[in-house]
């Protein structure tokens, strides 16, 4: 989380500086503090602080008006590697027709995809029930983007111009008052749209954290903490002073989802007020006058904790399957589908017309959860396709739908929910280029239906 302050600091005589950035980071037991000098002059004084004792710390501010505040927890964080995600099941609470939606997020990485950070219903159908109610992302450019979508499936999405996976942490927040959306950037409008349209909120996916609400894709890669949601439009304002001060008007909060590795329990004789199931653990909070006469901290436990769907035997254990039979609906004599299993990222299938496909024959039964593709051409265009699974041939589950990069002719990776299948076919329906369809290498990783899983090691 990275938590921004300000601070005079004499120092020198008349110099005076301003500490205007502190960015915890090494699981929070370090703080970084970078100093300006106000005269202009360039310096930077970095103070390494670390905590021998605790494995996480509770950050305060002394303020005089305490109505109705929150007051942020600095502690552990949400590590996603492209593999899990963090769900909240669904309520009717949660289905939202205006919103605010924001968090943290650190991220170095360079997606082949779309990266969710947190959406409720995802990316997927286009019919009602399975649009997006709202939701934040990192695009394959590296922007940040956050909207909504309607029943029919039209999209309302606002963007940063500025490019956001650099490794550092950044503060996002998304605000939609039913005629207006809004992106902030560490505080900071970057993009609104005027959109006077209604989200879908009919769907039963739940608020996912880390990949697409609508099935296991989409992964993002990085650090997120401190996910929180409104049943309300948060002012200007009130965004900015979570930036600055990680101070909150919790009025109509409806989720808040930090990522502690410890727990303070509940004092019995505090009144705990009622915010729904979802609501969930690491939830610090100042209690007003109207709960209690004192200015008490706690935390909240509910009924429903966040549901840990961190990776699973596939996702953990997953290792290249054998190919034992490939065919497609046709190929080129100089480029044979057997290319696309040969090794080597020289040579290639190709077929023209769109709507091809090439299938593979695993031979039995797997678990399956992954594709590894390098498309030819890779880094000139951009494919629509599909990856689809069957047991027997005949009937396939479709598990995957996106467009490539368009960035690299290099492998690159989708992951979708472990399926079990023998037959993996990929069916490309569109180019940004022409109506051929080459791939110069398929890996598809998996594991054996009778895989036992390592036991953990001793604590």
């Amino acid at each position: 989380m990275n938590v921004t302050a300000e601070f005079l600091v004499d120092s020198l005589g008349s110099n005076f500086y301003k500490l205007i950035n502190r960015n915890f980071v090494n699981e929070r037991s370090s703080i970084n503090f970078s100093v300006i000098k106000k005269n202009n002059e360039n310096m930077n004084i970095i103070f390494g602080l670390f905590f021998l004792a605790a494995s996480f710390t509770i950050l305060t501010s002394v303020l005089n008006n305490f109505d109705n505040k929150v007051y942020g927890q600095v502690g552990s964080f949400l590590t996603v590697s492209g593999s899990e995600y963090k769900d909240v099941r669904d309520s009717e609470t949660l289905h939202l027709q205006k919103f605010s939606l924001g968090g943290w997020f650190k991220t170095g990485n360079n997606f082949s995809e779309n990266g969710f950070i947190v959406n409720k219903g995802g990316a997927g159908l286009e019919s009602k029930g399975t649009n997006l109610n709202y939701g934040i992302w990192m695009s394959r450019d590296e922007t940040i983007n956050a909207g909504f979508e309607t029943e029919d499936g039209q999209n309302y999405v606002v963007s940063s111009v500025k490019k956001y996976a650099d490794n550092q942490w950044h503060y996002v927040f998304v605000t939609y008052d039913g005629k207006k959306l809004k992106l902030y950037m560490d505080g900071r409008i970057v993009s609104e749209a005027v959109a006077e349209a209604k989200p879908d909120s009919t769907g039963s996916q739940p608020v996912r954290i880390g990949a697409n609400s609508f099935n296991a894709s989409k992964f993002f890669v990085g650090e997120i903490d401190e996910i929180r949601l409104w049943d309300r439009v948060l002012t200007d304002n009130e965004v900015n002073e979570g930036y600055l001060f990680n101070k909150f008007n919790i009025r109509d909060q409806i989720l808040y989802a930090s990522f502690s590795s410890e727990k303070v329990p509940v004092p019995m004789n505090i009144p705990v007020p009622n915010y729904q199931d979802n609501i969930i653990s690491d939830f610090l909070a100042k209690q007003n006058k109207d709960l209690t006469s004192a200015i008490q901290d706690f935390d909240i436990y509910q009924k429903s904790p966040i549901q840990d769907f961190a990776a699973g035997d596939c996702k953990q254990y997953s290792d290249k399957l054998p190919v034992s039979k490939i065919k497609s609906s046709g190929a080129l004599s100089s480029y044979p589908n057997k290319n696309v299993n040969d090794g080597n990222l020289d040579t290639r299938w190709s077929v023209l017309g769109l709507g091809s496909y090439i299938q593979l024959d695993l031979g039995t039964q797997k678990k399956i959860c992954h594709a590894y593709i390098a498309w030819f051409r890779g880094d000139e265009r951009q494919m629509t396709f599909t990856i689809s699974i069957s047991s027997d041939g005949k009937s396939f589950k479709k598990v995957f739908s996106g467009t490539t990069s368009g960035k690299t002719e290099s492998f690159e990776h989708y992951s979708f929910a472990n399926t079990k299948g023998r037959y993996v076919k990929i069916t490309v329906t569109d180019s940004t280029m022409n109506d051929w369809v080459s791939i110069s290498e398929i890996k598809v990783n998996g594991l054996p239906l009778s895989f036992t899983p390592p036991p953990s090691p001793p604590q």
